[in-house]
């Protein structure tokens, strides 16, 4: 090749680069101009796994999100999706905290607006009670009872709370399945999935929005292309021991909270009961070749036995009790899959919980000056 040839063929590779730098530097920016219009900001880092895996690490829990914000030498409490509120109680405000996992953190946004239950709720008792009212949503995707009992012992009973709202269900049933159970879920926790290691690839393209679109595209094709399901029947009762520990959790919650003067509001979980929206949940599970689903009637089954077990602590320890499952009914339009809700799901599921507590909350005369003596059985 000649000294011509060579310059030629070096100015076009130069191009090449030139013209592919430009546009995924342009395709970034478009990125970060369509955040800066739904509102998250030019530089979101929402997407940034690495930056989330750093956050994650919480003593006694292994994962989840930051319960605090310190401004301006003030310390306030940041609920799952970033309210804040007071750590020391307003005089005259009745503070409830929602505990759960993915569906009590599930919200929905549209150009009107979104929310999450307790959001929702927060407005709806405000509105018809006249009183004021926190409702504080520390759930997390993923969370079981233990995360909740941790929680209330290490940091909600600081928060001097009014009353405490726990449901969960689905996340202790299906930890029952998985091999080698042991009482502290440590078989399931301890999966790499829930640390969220970090990769050297995903360290140096941390910061690049387009890495992260393409990042997770590439896996929902493979995983669509590797997915599967296993299944084997287990008969129509859950496996013995998770079940027991799920009522133990659960009455230790109850126990520890109406030690430290706390009302209890337990909450079944409601679900759409028909395979095809039990496949679209569970299908992209990144630990499926893990565990063996019980046969889809037995499964029914097995939710079932783990709502009938709320309401029974429920019963015996004298605390409210809400059948969210029976007020839904399996309706298809209030889910997005088997347990996730659409938007009317999040307004039925607020509107269940306002329903039910504003028949139990002083008014505003009563409960401004001692909201919980406001409360009535």
């Amino acid at each position: 090749m000649n000294d011509h040839a060579s310059e030629t063929a070096t100015k076009k590779l130069a191009l090449i680069a030139v013209s592919v730098v430009t546009t995924l530097l342009m395709l970034e920016i478009g990125i970060r101009i369509h955040d800066t219009v739904r509102g998250w900001g030019f530089f979101y880092e929402g997407r940034n796994r690495t930056a989330r895996a750093e956050k994650a690490e919480r003593p006694f829990r292994g994962f989840g999100f930051d319960a605090y914000r310190d401004r301006d030498a003030v310390r306030y409490i940041a609920s799952t999706h970033g309210e804040l509120y007071p750590f020391a109680k307003p005089e005259g405000t009745l503070r409830i905290v929602a505990f759960g996992g993915s569906t009590t953190v599930n919200e929905f946004s549209n150009k009107h607006g979104g929310g999450h239950y307790p959001l929702l709720l927060q407005s709806m008792i405000r509105e018809r009670k006249g009183v004021d009212v926190e409702v504080i949503n520390v759930a997390f995707s993923a969370y079981a009872t233990p995360h909740s009992l941790i929680l209330l012992a290490l940091d909600v009973i600081n928060w001097d709370p009014d009353i405490v709202i726990l449901s969960h269900n689905f996340n202790d049933l299906t930890i029952g399945y998985f091999p080698g159970f042991r009482p502290d879920y440590s078989h399931l926790y301890s999966n790499p999935f829930f640390r969220r290691n970090r990769s050297l690839v995903d360290s140096t393209f941390q910061h690049y929005q387009l890495y992260w679109l393409l990042r997770k595209g590439v896996r929902r094709v493979w995983r669509e292309m590797t997915a599967v399901i296993l299944r084997e029947s287990y008969g129509h009762e859950p496996p013995r021991e998770a079940l027991e520990v799920f009522r133990r959790n659960l009455q230790s919650f109850v126990t520890l909270a109406k030690a430290n003067g706390i009302r209890v509001l337990l909450a079944s979980q409601a679900l759409e009961p028909s395979e095809e929206y039990f496949t679209r949940h569970i299908l992209p599970k990144l630990y499926n070749k893990m565990i063996y689903y019980p046969l889809h009637s037995e499964f029914l089954s097995h939710h079932h036995a783990y709502n009938r077990v709320i309401e029974e602590v429920a019963l015996e320890n004298g605390v409210w009790f809400l059948d969210n499952d029976r007020l839904f009914d399996g309706r298809s339009e209030f889910f997005t899959d088997f347990v996730h809700y659409s938007k009317p799901g999040v307004e039925k599921l607020a509107q269940n919980y306002a329903d039910f507590l504003v028949e139990r909350i002083g008014g505003a005369d009563h409960a401004s000056a001692a909201p919980r003596a406001a409360l009535q059985e």
